[in-house]
C-alpha cells in the first residue's frame, strides 16, 4: 500500500492508493485553510479527489 505526501509552506497533503484516500494537514496555525487535490486525467475514467481543512 503506497502513500505519497507533498509538503509546502503551511500545509502537507497525502494520498494513499488503497481506497483513493486524500488528507491534508495545516502545518501553520495562521487561520488560513489548507487544501489538497489529486486527479487522473490520463485514463479513460478520469477522476479527482479533494480534501480541505475546513470549508472554504
Amino acid at each position: 500500500m503506497g502513500v505519497w505526501c507533498v509538503s509546502v509552506t503551511g500545509a502537507k497533503a497525502c494520498f494513499a492508493e488503497y481506497g483513493d484516500r486524500v488528507w491534508v494537514k495545516d502545518t501553520k496555525a495562521n487561520g488560513a485553510p489548507a487544501a489538497g487535490t489529486i486527479s487522473d486525467t490520463e485514463s479513460s475514467a478520469s477522476w479527482h479527489r479533494e480534501c480541505f481543512t475546513h470549508l472554504i
